[in-house]
């Protein structure tokens, strides 16, 4: 059964989602999204896992700040998170912008295990496809910032998230209800942001996750991604989206448990 709890972290309350037993997973959730986005993957693993899925800090059921909160404020709530719960080692899985913000946290030298990321964000400059770019051209910033919580431009943003799924509804209401001030810093972040200065330095086993049909994410840097970490695993998803959890949960599950025991990841398509 799912329990759901918070921490206090810099006077504000972070809420996160519990269930299961066994090593620990940690799931950061993307942009717009909420620990929901993991409810689906969580079924296939609370039987050998500890699952635990953050809220991140104006999504969710977290506090809103009202004020923008930063990635590196975000990656901060990783470790804070790991000391509430005395976690050490643990599998930390992030998604697109929680895959980003993972990578940072490794990167700091957090007491993070092994490392999942599932179509991360690499490098914002020529991550993102055209359509979703166009949100962040500085002529149209401003025209977005009203509307990032209105209902039609929410489904808009999310209509090509998944493959051969219907819109997922939660990505529509998370983008609503998140802190409109954290919603829109951490998009233009996200525009901006280039990991690859750091993927040097993560030392972790690192499993990186994309679907072949992503129409969010371009390939060309999670290919320098896996080029640059020292100790990596890419597997594709055929006929799968930029949401491999919720598009094919049961095959997700499977790679990110056997890569979280310590076996080679299957399931997907590996590439070495």
């Amino acid at each position: 059964m799912k329990v759901h709890r918070n921490i206090t972290w810099n006077g504000h309350n972070l809420a996160y989602t519990e269930v299961g037993s066994g090593p620990p997973l940690l799931l950061l959730h993307g942009w717009g999204a909420s620990a929901r986005f993991w409810w689906e993957s969580m079924r296939h693993l609370d039987d050998a896992f500890r699952c635990i899925a953050l809220d991140w800090l104006g999504y969710g059921d977290s506090d809103r700040p009202g004020h923008p909160a930063g990635l590196s404020s975000h990656a901060d709530a990783i470790g804070a998170v790991l000391r509430e719960l005395s976690i050490e080692g643990a599998t930390v899985v992030g998604h697109s912008m929680g895959g980003t913000i993972a990578a940072m946290a490794a990167a700091a030298g957090m007491p993070i295990g092994r490392l999942v990321l599932v179509a991360p964000m690499i490098r914002g400059a020529d991550g993102l496809n055209r359509r979703s770019r166009s949100l962040l051209w500085p002529g149209v910033r401003h025209l977005v910032r009203p509307l990032i919580g209105a209902r039609p431009f929410a489904r808009w943003i999310a209509a090509n998230s998944t493959y051969e799924l219907p819109i997922p509804e939660l990505f529509i209401t998370g983008a609503m209800q998140a802190d409109r001030a954290v919603l829109m810093d951490d998009a233009v972040a996200l525009g901006r942001v280039d990991l690859t200065p750091l993927l040097p330095a993560i030392r972790q086993p690192t499993l990186l996750v994309t679907g072949r049909n992503d129409a969010v994410l371009r390939p060309g840097p999670l290919a320098e991604a896996e080029r640059l970490l020292p100790d990596t695993e890419l597997v594709r998803f055929d006929r799968c989206g930029h949401c491999p959890p919720l598009e094919v949960p049961a095959r997700f599950a499977e790679v990110v448990a056997r890569f979280a025991g310590g076996a080679p990841a299957e399931g997907g398509t590996p590439t070495r």
